[in-house]
């Protein structure tokens, strides 16, 4: 299993099923600084290498759909994390 993806699904099943007398403010936001950083040194390798590994008539091309494609997925994550909050706490307030 991929490191994002099994910090994600700890987070996220840390806050739902731990009870609120173990819970812990150092544990949890240590995880959110660690996705935080892998996600920025992906994105960072992405923008780098990938203009790297393309024709260079494309190269105008590739850094266009790359910026697309990590502007989509920002606001694909941001719907998913509303629905999420919405079927595991009944709103998206908190």
């Amino acid at each position: 299993m991929d490191t994002h993806v099994g910090l994600s699904l700890f987070f996220f099943l840390y806050i739902k099923l731990v009870t609120l007398k173990f819970k812990s403010d150092i544990l949890i936001s240590s995880v959110v600084i660690v996705l935080w950083l892998l996600g920025g040194y992906i994105n960072t390798s992405s923008n780098i290498l990938a203009p790297s590994l393309v024709d260079t008539e494309l190269v105008g091309r590739a850094s266009a759909l790359l910026a697309l494609s990590f502007q989509v997925a920002h606001f694909v994550g941001l719907l998913l994390a509303v629905m999420l909050a919405y079927v595991l706490y009944g709103d998206i307030v908190g």
